[in-house]
C-alpha cells in the first residue's frame, strides 16, 4: 500500500511500500501549486496549477516528480475523482462571472496512468459555485454538490452522475439544512452528510438514500 502525506497546500510526498519518500510536488516559489485528488494503488492523482491554468497530473512508481495526465486546450482541468475504473474531473473555461468561470462541465475518461490512455468525453454542464465544489466518486458514480438559482440564495442539490449515460439522480436538501460532503457512494445507495437546520457542528448526520429512490433529473 502506498502512503501519502500532504503539507497543505503545495507539497505532496509519496511514500512507497518500502518506506522511501519522494516529494512529487515540492514547495517553492514558481513551482506548481498542487492538491491531492485521489490515490489509486501506488499512484497519486493531483490538480496542478501550471501558471496560468490547471491540469491533472499524476505520480507513481519510478516518477521523481509529477507528470501531466490531462491538459485539454483553452481550459482548466482540475479536481479529478476516480474509483480506479472511471475518472471524472471539472473542465472550466470562459470569462469569469462573479469570480467563477462562466462554463464548468463534468468530463470523464477511463482511468489511466498515461496520457495516451485518456479518452476524454463530455458528460454534463454543472451548476456549481466554482471548480473547487465538493465532489466524490465510487462504484461507477460521481457525486457533486450543485446549486440552483442565484448563487447567493441557491438551493443545494446532491447530484449523482452516471458518467457513462449522463443519468443524474438528485437529492434536494430540506429547507434550512446545510449540505456536507457525501461520505459514501455504494453500489445501491449514497450516504450524504447533512447539518440539520439549527444544529451545531457536532450534530452532523449521514442520510443513506437508495439511488432508485431519487428522481432522475436533467442537468442544469
Amino acid at each position: 500500500m502506498t502512503g501519502l502525506f500532504t503539507n497543505y497546500p503545495i507539497e505532496v510526498v509519496r511514500v512507497d511500500e518500502a518506506g522511501s519518500a519522494t516529494v512529487v510536488c515540492p514547495a517553492g516559489r514558481g513551482l506548481p501549486f498542487c492538491t491531492v485528488d485521489a490515490v489509486v494503488g501506488e499512484h497519486v492523482v493531483m490538480s496542478a496549477d501550471q501558471g496560468p491554468g490547471w491540469r491533472i497530473a499524476i505520480a507513481g512508481p519510478g516518477d521523481a516528480t509529477l507528470r501531466p495526465l490531462i491538459d485539454l486546450p483553452d481550459a482548466d482541468d482540475r479536481i479529478a475523482r476516480t474509483d480506479g475504473v472511471e475518472m471524472v474531473w471539472m473542465h472550466a473555461y470562459g470569462p469569469l462571472v462573479r469570480g467563477r468561470p462562466s462554463n464548468i462541465e463534468r468530463w470523464a475518461s477511463p482511468y489511466a496512468t498515461e496520457p495516451s490512455g485518456i479518452e476524454p468525453r463530455f458528460v454534463s454542464r454543472l451548476s456549481i459555485r466554482g471548480p473547487n465544489s465538493a465532489s466524490a466518486m465510487g462504484n461507477g458514480r460521481a457525486w457533486v454538490l450543485e446549486s440552483t438559482g442565484d448563487l447567493d440564495t441557491s438551493e443545494w442539490v446532491s447530484a449523482i452522475y452516471d458518467p457513462s449515460s449522463g443519468e443524474r439522480p438528485a437529492f434536494h436538501y430540506p429547507e434550512g439544512d446545510y449540505p456536507m460532503q457525501a461520505v459514501y457512494l455504494g453500489r445501491d445507495e449514497v450516504a450524504i452528510g447533512v447539518l440539520p437546520f439549527g444544529s451545531t457542528q457536532d450534530a452532523r448526520t449521514s442520510r443513506f438514500i437508495r439511488y432508485e429512490a431519487l428522481p432522475v433529473e436533467p442537468a442544469p
